[in-house]
């Protein structure tokens, strides 16, 4: 990473983030198809009705205000996205950051397609925030590198872009096109309330990438409230392998910026576990206990617990709703005032609305605290397009 290469990063990226009522509710719509009925696994508000053409494509502003809207009122204060570029190279090449090269057929990633992308997610987390919702992108997508449908249409595969890149955005061929993708990030979200989490499910091989990303967003002064790691802490404790790759990215941090990193990563970035349900929970604090302890020390780690919908079946409003009542238990009594992070992401199944798991949350807020949280029901109407 270039040290010179840092710029100022304004007030609401460098203050920490603090959750309304201390409940970190994250809806993850990815890109919103579910909501919208949508079916084709694409960023669908961003598809126009018509055919991508001319390039590059608009987004539906009316559609995504009244996804917003919806995801509010169910009582969350977070959106989460990340880059799922479409299932066809087609659309891929209307909906990416990078310029698109017609004569090669392939992606320049150090040219901006006129910042367009870019643009455009500025004005999602504007729009975000005005509803009460915190806006969290993912700088990278490991999903993109797994799904065929993804992986075929990606720009950072090297048979996508003029680099020829060796291992999509995670070999060291690829250093400087990230570091350039990530300031173009921070520059396009500044003056706004948004979090940025490394990598949507990172490869473990991706540990030393994945380091330079969380120091360089350090450097240009991003809190580390502000950052989500990516990494499955259930993985972590149950898998040594995979907790290995773990340790080599936090050691990377460690040597950049001293011991004390070990805990700020725990005590104020957050990670993640996924498919989480009763059994999981318990699995994972069953690993927190030494002998004659009642209070899984992993409790205490600003953790994100993630109700992953793309899996069948789509987690219920009870389901939801019991979850969320068991996770605040153990958080309570692990002394933090009931502060805690659950994601609902919305899945592909079409039989279930996608909002009763957010509602579900709420629901177990309440049962807790006697009170449903902020934003809950506080837009009857959508709120006036300001663009």
């Amino acid at each position: 990473m270039s040290e010179t290469n840092v710029i100022s990063v304004p007030k609401k990226l460098s203050k920490a983030f603090s959750p309304k009522d201390k409940l970190f509710l994250i809806c993850s719509p990815l890109g919103g198809y579910s909501l919208l009925n949508e079916t084709k696994y694409h960023i669908s508000f961003m598809k126009p009705p018509q055919e991508l053409t001319p390039l590059p494509a608009a987004l539906d502003w009316q559609k995504l205000n009244r996804m917003l809207a919806a995801i509010a009122n169910s009582g969350a204060n977070a959106l989460r996205e990340f880059p799922w570029w479409s299932e066809s190279y087609k659309d891929t090449a209307a909906l990416v950051p990078f310029s698109f090269l017609p004569d090669q057929q392939k992606h320049d990633l150090t040219q901006l397609e006129s910042n367009l992308y870019l643009q455009n997610q500025r004005k999602i987390a504007k729009l975000a925030n005005l509803y009460g919702l915190t806006y969290i992108f993912s700088v990278y997508n490991a999903s993109e590198k797994r799904v065929k449908s993804a992986r075929n249409a990606s720009p950072w595969k090297g048979s996508n872009n003029i680099h020829s890149l060796s291992n999509y955005f995670y070999g060291e061929d690829a250093a400087p096109l990230r570091e350039y993708w990530e300031m173009k990030l921070l520059a396009a979200f500044e003056d706004t309330d948004t979090m940025f989490e490394l990598c949507n499910e990172p490869d473990p091989k991706a540990a030393a990438a994945m380091a330079e990303t969380y120091s360089r967003l350090t450097r240009n002064n991003i809190h580390l409230s502000r950052i989500l790691t990516g990494w499955d802490m259930l993985k972590k404790e149950k898998n040594p392998v995979y907790a290995n790759y773990y340790r080599q990215w936090r050691n990377h941090i460690t040597f950049n910026f001293g011991k004390a990193y070990e805990q700020h990563i725990k005590k104020i970035s957050w990670s993640t576990i996924h498919k989480i349900s009763i059994d999981t929970l318990e699995a994972y604090w069953h690993h927190g206990l030494k002998p004659g302890q009642e209070i899984p020390s992993n409790s205490s780690r600003n953790t994100i617990y993630s109700t992953d919908g793309v899996r069948s079946p789509r987690p219920s409003l009870t389901d939801t709703e019991k979850i969320t009542e068991t996770i605040i238990d153990v958080k309570d009594k692990a002394a933090q005032a009931g502060r805690i992070g659950i994601e609902v992401v919305y899945g592909k199944e079409t039989n279930v609305n996608p909002v009763d798991a957010i509602e579900g949350v709420s629901s177990g807020f309440r049962k807790k605290f006697d009170r449903f949280p902020g934003n809950y029901k506080e837009y009857p109407e959508p709120l006036p397009l300001p663009i």
